[in-house]
């Protein structure tokens, strides 16, 4: 080969060993949160703010609890023997652990409701609403025929 071409395969690999590492860099350092959702009850009220914080806290090794029961209710399902009851029974811990989850935030969210004035319900709440949309249901208007 001669040297002109071997000078252009060089830069061309230069080239694309600079876009490879831009782009690295980019996204670890310029855009490090990409993969976390936004962030949820951005506008707590001020005179609720610390009681939030402190019962999430407080809720926090029910959510670990519920994590650490879905992981091993997953870790079973992979395991060489069937055994249908040891199944049932860690996927029924798994749902009472998420229930007793949901319950604590649910009364959580009811005590700080009765502390709001009606502008805070609204700036509070109502961001919350899209997230339990259901873009994967879809509506089936046919008719069911017996």
């Amino acid at each position: 080969m001669s040297k002109k071409i071997l000078f252009v395969v060089l830069i061309i690999s230069l080239a694309f060993n600079i876009a490879f590492l831009g782009v690295f860099i980019y996204r670890r350092v310029l855009l490090p949160d990409r993969h976390l959702p936004p962030p949820r009850f951005k506008n707590i009220p001020p005179h609720c703010r610390e009681e939030f914080i402190d019962e999430r806290e407080r809720m926090l090794p029910l959510k670990m609890e519920f994590e650490l029961s879905k992981k091993r209710f997953m870790r079973s399902l992979t395991n060489e023997e069937f055994d249908r009851e040891l199944l049932e029974k860690k996927l029924q811990e798994t749902i009472d652990r998420q229930i007793r989850m949901e319950h604590e935030m649910g009364q959580l969210l009811i005590r700080l409701r009765s502390e709001m004035s009606p502008e805070e319900v609204q700036n509070f709440f109502k961001p919350e609403i899209p997230r339990f949309k259901r873009p994967f249901i879809k509506k089936d208007n046919r008719r069911i025929e017996k």
